[in-house]
């Protein structure tokens, strides 16, 4: 009697689960369309993962993974490699695992203050502060509400 109760509990948690699979796949199938068709055909040969942003600071960059939100700052130099790096700016992913990985979906904003940048999610409006500094310890993210 346990064991039969047990198999039925099994079938029923694997339907149960198919369905939210099925419902996954039609959220992810949804967004990708609103997404398609929110975008001009000759647009989309012109929307890379990643995107560069100038900073009011002569040496400094901004590089932005346009699919997830990752923000790296890049810093060149003529005086030699040991003025020349990239540094992981802001590694959280903005996207939940339901989301598409979309290029051109987050987009950066300068501001007047040289060091602070707004990050938006083109797709759901979500708003992040940007901060990067030469200084460890100021280069920050916070979420905008």
């Amino acid at each position: 009697m346990i064991a039969q109760q047990s198999v039925t509990d099994s079938i029923a948690q694997a339907q149960k689960d198919s369905i939210q699979t099925a419902q996954y796949w039609a959220v992810r199938e949804a967004l990708w369309k609103h997404y398609e068709d929110s975008v001009k055909e000759s647009q989309k040969q012109y929307i890379g993962k990643y995107k560069l942003y100038k900073t009011l600071n002569n040496w400094t960059f901004l590089e932005l993974d346009t699919q997830t939100g990752k923000i790296w700052q890049v810093q060149f130099s003529t005086q030699g490699p040991d003025y020349r790096y990239k540094t992981i700016l802001d590694n959280t992913t903005k996207i939940s695992s339901f989301d598409l990985p979309i290029s051109g979906r987050f987009e950066l904003y300068g501001t007047e203050n040289i060091y602070n940048f707004v990050l938006l999610d083109r797709i759901d409006g979500r708003c992040w502060q940007i901060q990067w500094s030469q200084n460890k310890e100021f280069r920050n993210s916070w979420r905008i509400y």
